[in-house]
C-alpha cells in the first residue's frame, strides 16, 4: 500500500511540470508573437505618420492653393472684355487702357525657385472671384502722423489716416479693395507680400490727393518723412508699422522729400500721371535713383521713361538671389525706404545670406536688415515670418502658354512621317502646324524625343529688350551707355506703363518692353535683300533689325505702290505703336495721300485703288500653369500642385 501510493504522488508530480523542449516552444511563440504585435505597431506608427505628413501637406497646398487663385482671379489687369488675346503690354501711345500691372521675372530658367510673381488685384463685381472680403493690413500712428489725438492741440492729426480705412481708428488696422501682392521662394520658403492700396473711396470728398493722408477739414496733406530711428520705440520703418504700398517723392534735398501713399486711383495707367503703380518706380522690390527721378532730359521720351522705370531688385551684389525683401528685413530700423530715399536695394554692398538668419545686409560695415524686437508687448514686435506663406518648397515654377510653337516639316511635302517625324508633331494632331505648348519666359527652344523647334513668341529670341529686369544695374543713370551686365537674368514679362516704353521703330531696343509679342513687326529690311542698305538703319544703331520667326515682317505705307492682297503695312504716323496694323483686302496701287487710321475690324476709305482693314496686331500672355512642390520636414513626404490660370477675358 506505502509503495503504492508513492508511485502515484512522483507520477502527478512529474505531469505537473513542462520538459526543456515545451519551454523552449513556448518561449519561441511568445517571442514570435511579440515581434509581430511589435511590427504591426511600427507599422502602424508609421502608416500614423505618414498619413499626418499626407494632412499636412495638403493643408499647406490648399493654403496655396487657395490664396494662389484668389489673388489671380482678382487681378486687376485684364484682357479687354471678349478678348482671348490674354494680357498685352503697354506702350507709349498705345490705345489700350487698363489697370495696375502684371510681372513675371524667370531668372535662371533651369531653377524652379526664383521665379518672381507679382501684380495688383482689385475686388469688384467685375473680376472671377466669388469672394468679395477685402484685404486687410497694419496700419499703426508714426511721429507726425496720427489717426487720433495723442495729447489735446496735437497738431499731427490726419483724420484721413489709413487706420480709418476699415472705420475703426483704434484697432491699428487699415482696409482696401485693392493690393499688390508678390509671390517668391527664398531658402526653401515660399512667401506672399501684400501691400494695400488705400481705397479712395473710403476718403473724404475734396482732396487734391485722397490716398494721402490728410485733414479734409483744413486740406492739409501729410508732407513729410516717415523717418526711422532705432533711439526710440516710436519710429519704425514704413513698413513695419504699414502694410500699404508707397514710394518717397524725390524733391530735392533730401529733407523736403515726402513719403507718398498709393491709392486705388493709381490702377489707371495713364501717362504722366507719377503716382499710376503701373510705373515700375512705385512697386514694391523695385528701384529707382533719387537723379533718375529728378531727370531733365531735353527728350521727353527718354524724360519720362526715366521717371518712372524702376528696375527690379532679386539678386544681391554677389549674385545670390533672394527675391523680394520679406517683414524681417523691412521691418529693420535700418530700411528707409519709402520712408526716406534710403533704399537699401540701391546699395552696391547690398549681400543676402551675411548673417545667420539669411537675411539681407548692407553698406560697407554690413549692417544687417533684421527686425530684431522681440517683446510681444512693444508696438515694435518683430514682424519676421508674417509674410511666410509655406516651408520646405523645392519648387515655385511660373510657365507660359506660347501659341507660336511652329512644327516644322524637314522634306516640305506637308505631312507627318511616321514614325521618323513624329518627334515634330508637338500637339500629337497628324499635321504641321502651329502647336500651343507651357514653356519657360524667354526658352531657346521646345525639344521632345530630341528634336527642337525654335520659335515661339515667348522665345529668348522675341526679347526686344535685354536691359530690362533683375540683371540691370539699379543704380544706373545712362541706361544708354552701358547695357545690363547680366542679361541672362532679364527674362522679363511686364505689362508697364505707358510713360516706360516706346515701340517707335525709330528708336533703340532700350525704349522698348522687354517681352511684347506682335503678329508684324516693322522690319528694316524693306527690299527683303537681307543687307543693310544705307537708307534702311531708320534707328541707327548699325543693325538690320529683322523680326524673328514666327513674328512676320511688315513695312510702313508708301504712297504710289501696287499692294496685293493680304498684304500687311504699318500706318507712316501711326499713334498705336504698331498695335494696329492694315491688311489689303482688295488689291491695287496706294493713293499720293494717307489714309486715315481706323480702330481694330474697321475698313478704311480707299486709298487710291487699295482698301485696308484694321487689325489687333498684338499677342498676348494668354495664361500662365505654376507648379509648387513641397516636402514635409518629418516624414520627407513630396506633395506637388499645379494651377492653370487663363487670361482670357470671354
Amino acid at each position: 500500500m506505502r509503495q503504492r501510493m508513492t508511485h502515484n504522488r512522483s507520477t502527478s508530480a512529474a505531469r505537473g511540470g513542462f520538459t526543456l523542449i515545451e519551454m523552449l516552444v513556448a518561449t519561441t511563440l511568445v517571442v514570435m508573437m511579440m515581434l509581430m504585435f511589435a511590427q504591426i505597431y511600427v507599422a502602424a506608427i508609421s502608416s500614423l505618420g505618414e498619413q499626418q505628413a499626407i494632412a499636412r501637406n495638403d493643408g499647406k497646398a490648399r493654403l496655396a492653393d487657395i490664396l494662389l487663385r484668389a489673388d489671380l482671379r482678382r487681378m486687376s489687369f485684364q484682357s479687354a472684355p471678349g478678348s482671348n488675346q490674354g494680357l498685352l503690354p503697354l506702350v507709349r501711345d498705345d490705345n489700350s487702357v487698363n489697370s495696375g500691372y502684371f510681372y513675371l521675372s524667370e531668372n535662371d530658367q533651369t531653377n524652379p525657385v526664383d521665379d518672381v510673381l507679382q501684380f495688383t488685384t482689385y475686388i469688384s463685381s467685375k473680376v472671377r472671384n466669388p469672394d468679395q472680403s477685402a484685404y486687410y493690413g497694419r496700419c499703426k500712428a508714426v511721429p507726425g502722423l496720427h489717426a487720433i489725438p495723442l495729447l489735446p492741440g496735437d497738431p499731427d492729426v490726419f483724420s484721413n489716416h489709413p487706420d480709418a480705412d476699415d472705420g475703426d481708428t483704434s484697432n491699428g488696422v487699415g482696409a482696401s479693395r485693392a493690393a499688390e501682392v508678390s509671390y517668391f521662394v527664398r531658402n526653401g520658403n515660399l512667401y506672399r507680400r501684400v501691400l494695400l492700396l488705400r481705397d479712395v473711396d473710403l476718403q473724404a470728398g475734396g482732396l487734391s490727393s485722397p490716398a494721402q493722408p490728410s485733414d479734409p477739414s483744413t486740406s492739409t496733406e501729410f508732407a513729410a518723412r516717415i523717418i526711422p530711428n532705432s533711439a526710440g520705440v516710436g519710429n519704425p520703418s514704413f513698413y513695419k508699422a504699414f502694410d500699404y504700398a508707397a514710394y518717397c517723392r524725390v524733391t530735392g534735398a533730401p529733407a523736403t522729400d515726402v513719403t507718398r501713399f498709393i491709392g486705388t486711383d493709381s490702377l489707371e495707367n495713364q501717362a504722366g500721371v507719377d503716382e499710376c503703380i503701373g510705373r515700375s518706380m512705385n512697386r514694391f522690390g523695385f528701384a529707382i535713383t533719387a537723379a533718375n527721378q529728378l531727370d531733365a532730359s531735353g527728350d521727353p521720351v527718354l524724360r519720362a521713361i526715366n521717371r518712372s522705370r524702376g528696375q527690379p531688385v532679386e539678386y544681391d551684389s554677389l549674385g545670390n538671389f533672394f527675391g523680394r525683401p520679406v517683414h524681417a528685413e523691412t521691418g529693420s530700423y535700418e530700411w528707409g525706404w519709402p520712408g526716406t530715399r534710403n533704399n537699401p536695394l540701391l546699395d552696391s554692398n547690398l549681400k543676402y545670406g551675411f548673417t545667420k538668419t539669411d537675411q539681407l545686409s548692407y553698406l560697407a560695415g554690413n549692417t544687417s536688415l533684421v527686425d530684431a524686437a522681440v517683446i510681444p508687448s512693444s508696438p515694435n514686435y518683430t514682424r519676421a515670418t508674417e509674410d511666410l506663406l509655406i516651408a520646405n518648397v523645392e519648387a515655385f515654377d511660373v510657365e507660359v502658354w506660347d501659341s507660336g510653337l511652329e512644327e516644322i516639316d524637314p522634306n516640305g511635302n506637308g505631312i507627318v512621317d511616321l514614325p521618323a517625324e513624329a518627334a515634330r508633331d508637338l500637339n500629337g494632331n497628324g499635321v504641321y502646324d502651329v502647336a500651343g505648348g507651357y514653356v519657360q519666359l524667354g526658352h531657346s527652344g521646345v525639344t521632345k524625343n530630341g528634336v527642337t523647334t525654335l520659335t515661339g513668341y515667348m522665345r529668348d529670341a522675341q526679347r526686344l529688350n535685354p536691359d530690362y529686369g533683375p540683371g540691370a544695374d539699379p543704380n544706373e543713370t545712362n541706361p544708354l551707355a552701358n547695357p545690363a551686365p547680366f542679361q541672362g537674368r532679364n527674362w522679363v514679362f511686364d505689362t508697364g506703363h505707358p510713360d516706360m516704353w516706346s515701340d517707335d521703330p525709330a528708336r533703340t531696343n532700350w525704349f522698348r518692353p522687354p517681352l511684347r509679342p506682335l503678329i508684324y513687326r516693322f522690319t528694316e529690311d524693306t527690299n527683303r535683300n537681307g543687307v543693310l542698305d544705307p537708307t534702311e538703319d531708320t534707328n541707327a544703331n548699325g543693325i538690320l533689325d529683322r523680326p524673328n520667326f514666327p513674328v512676320r515682317e511688315a513695312d510702313k505705307w508708301t504712297s504710289g505702290t501696287l499692294y496685293q492682297l493680304a498684304d500687311v503695312v504699318f500706318h507712316p504716323d501711326s499713334l498705336t505703336a504698331q498695335s494696329i496694323a492694315y491688311r489689303c483686302t482688295v488689291s491695287g496701287t496706294s493713293g499720293t495721300s494717307r489714309f486715315v487710321e481706323k480702330p481694330p475690324g474697321q475698313q478704311t476709305p480707299p486709298d487710291g485703288t487699295v482698301t485696308w482693314e484694321a487689325f489687333d496686331n498684338r499677342v498676348g500672355l494668354q495664361k500662365i500653369r505654376i507648379t509648387v512642390r513641397l516636402r514635409d520636414s518629418i516624414e520627407g513626404l513630396p506633395r506637388q500642385f499645379s494651377i492653370v490660370h487663363s487670361f482670357a477675358n470671354p
